[in-house]
């Protein structure tokens, strides 16, 4: 046998490590999982519980807020919901006169509801604080401030769910847990657990009250919970977007695959071959290196020379890849994973991004889409969030100075009957709804003309409100044709 210091070294292998660098900020198989995994989150029994105590979220709420940031055609779906719920802002003028001074600092209630309605469509659950009571009025509504959804949970006071509240997780360590009643409940809520402690049975409820401590209740806020209904719970809601997880999974995995061929230039693209001799160490370090400078950025194409000095050594390269990028599938796939996402969400395409091909407004698409997502998308959550605020305050004195303003429930539900604009002329039905809708602010008649006629919008005289032409004859005679 040969002893190992003297067997001759006849082949060197260089390797080089694809690099990579991650575009998302954590595992996505973490965050799906978080997700889904409803069984390790929450209890199943919490649908119609038996016993007090708290009730977990369906899904890991601050996931959900970070999965916006993973996928365009998804945080465009979350935007257009939002915007077509509360952007367009009341029918009532009143309604931001009356609660803007109210709504925080430098604020007003169109921030409270734009931050509320994308916590309700991104998980399903929207809080409103209501601070009560000055020294003079005690009733009178004084602040309406958002709640981040991920921060509140439901505590159930007893086994028959008649008493709960919502307990409030601060983002800030000093602060702590605070205990706040639903609305409504303000004075029973205080009633049932002021000094309760844990030793104070007689204040306490079937054992609950005495977890919780005097100092963590607020005694003049309480919280209005708007959520999206579901069967699969009593007390939060569930969001309809989560047949899309797969489709933005597979999304990601491909942004990133190409993401890393560009931030790679493709490597390994060939073989080098250095053939009839060994290299010294120091001869083979320097080939390693002009090698590692064709890596990571503003390093592609860059070239290199060899000069051999002994003729037995023969270089040879063998090509395994193009210098350019083959056609990729890359925009097929992203045209289909966009198309779930939307559907998911129940979002036209082109407000989300998406251009289909083909002549969309030849068969008026665009119109009949986006009246079809106001009535069964956008218009039920609309009434229901109307008539939420309508029970709640609808009667009630707002302001901070003097005996505030009272809003009407129909300030919150629209007019009772059907009424016509006289600035611009648009008929305002009763429909419980006090919110302005994309079918109100939108012409969809007009709209299907300017997509469909085959002259320029700006072009001529013509009024695209009367339709499009019977014939050319009808065309009018001042566009000289």
């Amino acid at each position: 046998m040969i002893p190992e210091s003297n067997t001759p070294k006849i082949l060197q292998v260089a390797r080089y490590l694809r690099q990579s660098k991650e575009i998302h900020p954590e595992s996505w198989t973490e965050v799906v999982k978080a997700l889904l995994d409803v069984t390790s989150k929450a209890e199943q029994a919490s649908q119609f519980a038996s016993t007090s105590g708290r009730r977990q979220h369906l899904f890991d709420k601050n996931a959900v807020r970070e999965f916006k940031d993973f996928n365009p055609h998804h945080s465009a779906c979350i935007e257009a919901k939002v915007e077509a719920t509360v952007g367009l802002g009341w029918k009532s003028r009143k309604i931001s006169e009356v609660l803007d001074p109210i709504s925080g600092k430098s604020r007003s209630f169109a921030d409270v509801n734009r931050a509320g309605f994308e916590d309700y469509w991104e998980a399903a659950d929207y809080y409103i604080e209501v601070v009560q009571g000055d020294k003079g009025d005690p009733e009178k509504i004084t602040g309406l401030h958002h709640i981040p959804t991920s921060t509140v949970y439901i505590e159930v006071e007893d086994s028959q769910n008649r008493d709960f509240h919502y307990s409030v997780q601060s983002y800030e360590d000093a602060v702590g847990e605070q205990r706040f009643a639903r609305f409504g409940d303000l004075d029973d809520f205080v009633a049932r657990h002021s000094g309760a402690t844990a030793s104070d049975d007689a204040n306490a409820v079937l054992g609950f009250a005495a977890d919780v401590r005097p100092e963590q209740i607020q005694k003049r806020s309480s919280i209005i919970h708007f959520r999206r209904a579901t069967s699969r719970s009593r007390w939060y809601g569930y969001t309809d977007y989560f047949s899309a997880v797969p489709s933005v999974e597979l999304q990601q995995c491909l942004t990133q695959y190409e993401f890393d061929f560009y931030f790679n230039r493709g490597v390994p693209e060939f073989l080098l071959f250095i053939l009839g001799k060994q290299l010294s160490g120091k001869d083979w370090d320097q080939v390693i290196a002009l090698m590692q400078g064709q890596q990571g950025f503003g390093n592609g194409h860059k070239s290199g020379a060899f000069n051999f000095g002994d003729p037995d050594i023969k270089v040879q390269l063998e090509k395994l890849g193009l210098d350019t990028q083959q056609e990729s599938s890359y925009p097929e796939h992203t045209a289909t994973n966009g198309m779930n996402i939307v559907s998911a969400h129940g979002v036209p395409p082109l407000l989300a991004g998406i251009v289909l091909p083909g002549k969309m407004a030849g068969a008026n698409e665009l119109p009949n889409a986006l009246g079809l997502f106001q009535l069964l998308k956008i218009a039920p959550v609309q009434r229901a969030f109307c008539a939420l605020l309508a029970e709640c305050l609808g009667g009630r004195r707002f302001g901070t100075e003097g005996r505030g303003t009272v809003l009407t429930r129909e300030d919150f539900l629209g007019p009772q009957s059907d009424q016509m604009d006289e600035v611009s002329g648009r008929i305002t039905k009763a429909d419980g709804n006090g919110l302005n809708t994309i079918t109100t602010e939108l012409d969809l008649a007009t709209m299907d003309t300017q997509a469909r006629m085959k002259d320029p919008v700006m072009a001529g005289n013509r009024d695209p409100k009367e339709g499009l032409l019977g014939s050319s004859s009808d065309r009018p005679a001042a566009e000289g044709r």
